[in-house]
C-alpha cells in the first residue's frame, strides 16, 4: 500500500515518463495505468469529496491507514484499545472497495498486480478478523478435540 501511494503521488505529477514498479510489459500489467483511473480516487469518485481537494486522496493512501491500524490492533496494547467489531467493520469496508475495484479491473481488462495482491490480501483479513469476532471458539474447541 505504501509503494502504490508513493506511485500514485509520483505519477500524479510526471505521468507520461512515470513507469510502476509493477509494470510489466511482457505480462500486459501496468499498475500505473490502473492508479491513474478515476476509481484510483475512490473518494472523490463517489462524490463524498470535492475533486482536487486535500480530501481526494489515492486509494492507495487510504489503504495504507487501513493496513498501519491491522497492524496496531494485532499488537495486544492497541487490542484492548480498538473493539474488534470496529476492526472487521473497517475490514469489510476494505473489502467491499476490493469488490468494486476487482469489478472494475475484470470490466476495463486491467492487469494490475499490486491490486490483486490487495484484494487476496483484503479477503485473507476479513476471513480471519471474521472467525475471529464470529466462530473462534467453536472452530478452536473442535480443533483441539483432534490433537
Amino acid at each position: 500500500a505504501l509503494e502504490a501511494a508513493r506511485e500514485a503521488g509520483t505519477m500524479a505529477e510526471e505521468f507520461e515518463e512515470y513507469k510502476s514498479l509493477c509494470d510489466i510489459e511482457a505480462l500486459g500489467a501496468s499498475c500505473s495505468a490502473t492508479f491513474a483511473l478515476p476509481e484510483g480516487r475512490m473518494l472523490s469518485y463517489f462524490g463524498l469529496v470535492a475533486e482536487k481537494s486535500p480530501l481526494d486522496v489515492p486509494n492507495a493512501l487510504l489503504g495504507s491507514l487501513y493496513y498501519t491500524y491491522v497492524m496496531l490492533y494485532s499488537t495486544q496494547i492497541t487490542s484492548s484499545i480498538f473493539p474488534l467489531g470496529l476492526t472487521f467493520f473497517a475490514n469489510t469496508m476494505a473489502m467491499a472497495s476490493s469488490v468494486f475495484l476487482a469489478y472494475k479491473l475484470l470490466v476495463l481488462k486491467k492487469l494490475c498486480l499490486l491490486c490483486w495482491t490487495t484484494h487476496v490480501l483484503n479477503f485473507s483479513l476479513i476471513v480471519y478478523y471474521g472467525r475471529k469476532l464470529f466462530g473462534a471458539k467453536g472452530n478452536a474447541a473442535s480443533g483441539d478435540k483432534k490433537k
